[in-house]
């Protein structure tokens, strides 16, 4: 971006390798324990191995998209970056970018300490409320990385705003209210992909699906939409599945005010387990990741109330957010 080189203007830049989002090793980052994951240990490699000239310094800049979701490549890419920048006595630059999710809210659950699951240190929900630059911040400290670290910020964004781009282009994201409820939709709905069931986007821009074969997705809608869930409207529909008409419950996201995705995802979840026990095959361990434990999972085999279940999230997220408040930048 011309911005990060705009004070350099007639200096003799020249980049030594670009490591690029699809290339990370899922795994590779999640040693958060020893700081030995292969993804930094990866980028630490190839910075030693750019040819440097006496008068020049190196930098390694990280310009990553980031969904807003604990469950995406990006927070990990960006504690790899900081790791390696640190093995490699290099600063690093974070080109800041908006969160298509906004910045006002965190929901969804709280990996404990002691939970289980590699990035359980770091403690952050799956919507973290947090853009890349206030993430690198706060790993930087939270990790005790100690990396030389600067932040570009973004310009023309507010935590609670749909902000356009600003004249120059930088702001990135425009934020549209339904590709926004989607989003949510989707950081909620994270671990039933580790379930028999497929979520797909759509057809609405503020809509998902979740269907299967053998799903009775009449029977889950109504019972899920007697639960007045306000903002969220529920219904039964036929999707396309490997080209087969399939069964699918529709969720539509009509109001951003509305109650966290969760407690939707409980429901339809808890619901279509009380129908098919049988058919809804769980993957424990990649459900427990994206669902920061074993919590949730164990909560819908014990047949809890997902209203209830729901509810134990609610603290663990209040507390990150107080503790990140300080790294929030923008307001």
């Amino acid at each position: 971006r011309r911005v990060l080189f705009r004070s350099a203007r007639g200096a003799r830049v020249t980049v030594g390798g670009v490591w690029r989002l699809e290339d990370w090793l899922p795994g590779g980052a999640w040693d958060v324990g020893r700081g030995t994951g292969a993804d930094s240990a990866r980028l630490a490699a190839m910075i030693a191995g750019v040819d440097s000239v006496a008068h020049l310094s190196q930098v390694l800049v990280v310009d990553v998209p980031d969904p807003g979701m604990r469950t995406a490549a990006a927070p990990h890419v960006l504690l790899a970056a900081l790791r390696a920048a640190t093995r490699a006595r290099v600063p690093v630059v974070v080109l800041d970018r908006p969160n298509p999710l906004g910045g006002d809210r965190v929901e969804g659950p709280t990996p404990a300490p002691d939970g289980g699951t590699p990035d359980a240190v770091y403690g952050f929900p799956a919507r973290h409320g947090m853009t890349a630059g206030e993430l690198a911040a706060w790993f930087n400290e939270r990790a005790a990385i100690g990396a030389a670290l600067e932040v570009v910020p973004v310009r023309g964004w507010r935590r609670a705003g749909d902000v356009a781009r600003d004249r120059d282009g930088v702001a990135g994201v425009t934020g549209e209210s339904a590709a926004r409820d989607q989003l949510a939709l989707l950081a909620a709905f994270a671990p039933v992909s580790a379930t028999a069931l497929h979520v797909m986007l759509g057809p609405g821009r503020s809509e998902i699906r979740v269907a299967a074969p053998w799903l009775d997705a009449r029977a889950v809608a109504d019972a899920v939409a007697d639960r007045l869930i306000p903002g969220t409207r529920i219904r039964a529909a036929s999707t396309e599945v490997d080209g087969h008409a399939t069964p699918a419950v529709v969720i539509e996201r009509r109001d951003r005010d509305a109650p966290p995705a969760l407690r939707t995802m409980l429901a339809v979840l808890a619901e279509v387990r009380r129908r098919a026990p049988t058919q809804l095959a769980i993957r424990a361990q990649e459900f427990d990741r994206l669902a920061a434990g074993a919590g949730i999972r164990e909560a819908i085999e014990r047949g809890d109330d997902s209203d209830a279940a729901a509810d134990r999230t609610l603290g663990p997220a209040l507390d990150f957010r107080t503790a990140t408040q300080r790294f929030r930048r923008y307001r």
